[in-house]
């Protein structure tokens, strides 16, 4: 679980971490964990329990959603 340690090192960092790394920190992280679900299969449980959990504490919020629909409209500007 590189990617899940990762990013808690990026948050949990003392000197750089901004409000600014959170969204889109946890967004990667949803992203790639749903794309390295297909391909595992004994850490399959392990990914359910982390995107469930990241889903229950914060993908669900209307930040996130608004977060995504800003980085869609400013990616489809360029």
């Amino acid at each position: 679980m590189q990617l899940l340690a990762v990013a808690l090192d990026m948050l949990q960092a003392e000197n750089k971490c901004y409000i600014g790394f959170l969204l889109p920190t946890l967004t990667s992280l949803e992203c790639k964990l749903r794309a390295l679900k297909p391909s595992v299969k004994l850490t399959g449980p392990l990914i359910d329990a982390i995107l469930s959990a990241l889903g229950t504490r914060f993908i669900d919020s209307n930040h996130i959603t608004g977060y995504r629909q800003c980085q869609w409209e400013w990616q489809s500007r360029r």
